[in-house]
C-alpha cells in the first residue's frame, strides 16, 4: 500500500467514526467505546456575566459534549506518562 492510499484510508476511517459517534449522541445523547471512554451530550445553562468592559452580559444556554474516559484508558494513560517523566502536560 502506498503513502497516498494510506493516508486516503486512514482519513475515510477518522470519517466514519466520527459520523457514528456525531449520529449516537444525536439519536441517544450519549455514545460509549468499550476500553475508550463515553461521550455525552450536556446543557449548559444560560448565564450572567460581568465584563469589565461592557459591563454585565450573558451567555445563551447550549449544548455541549463531554468526554468521560474509561478507567481503562486512565490507567494506561497515566502508566505512560510516569514512564516519560511525571505527567507534567
Amino acid at each position: 500500500m502506498n503513502k497516498t492510499t494510506e493516508k486516503q484510508l486512514k482519513k475515510t476511517i477518522k470519517k466514519i467514526i466520527v459520523e457514528e459517534i456525531i449520529d449516537g449522541l444525536l439519536n441517544g445523547g450519549e455514545y460509549s467505546i468499550s476500553g475508550f471512554g463515553k461521550f455525552k451530550i450536556k446543557k449548559r445553562k444560560a448565564q450572567k456575566i460581568k465584563n469589565p468592559i461592557i459591563g454585565e452580559g450573558k451567555i445563551k444556554e447550549v449544548f455541549v459534549v463531554k468526554f468521560l474516559p474509561s478507567r481503562k484508558l486512565k490507567k494506561y494513560i497515566n502508566q505512560k506518562l510516569k514512564i516519560k517523566g511525571g505527567g507534567n502536560l
